[in-house]
């Protein structure tokens, strides 16, 4: 029986030696994590891109590159429009790294 994977970090890890090739893999989808986070809200309201940006007053290929930019390219007013768009609250939290000590969240 073949093992079943629930993420592609999980075939990286279990498939690549390479410890330095798997921090920048890592470290590669963390920097997407909110595009990514986008792109499963819009799937899951069952939206194309051409209805997001209908919604959104833009073109698709500008909800096609806000759902594959990395974190620091994603704005504030692109969450907001965002979660209007899927009729949506948007909370912003703040949570310490792992090695870091204090609190878990800052509300």
């Amino acid at each position: 029986m073949s093992k079943r994977y629930s993420s592609i970090s999980e075939v990286v890890n279990d498939f690549i030696d390479d410890q330095s090739f798997r921090e920048r893999f890592e470290q590669e989808i963390g920097d997407k994590r909110v595009a990514k986070t986008l792109f499963a809200i819009r799937a899951r309201s069952g939206k194309s891109q051409q209805e997001m940006a209908g919604l959104l007053g833009c073109t698709p290929d500008a909800i096609s590159r806000l759902e594959n930019s990395r974190n620091d390219e994603v704005t504030v007013r692109d969450l907001v429009s965002f979660a209007h768009a899927n009729e949506l609250s948007l909370t912003i939290a703040f949570y310490a790294q792992p090695s870091a000590r204090g609190y878990d969240e800052v509300k």
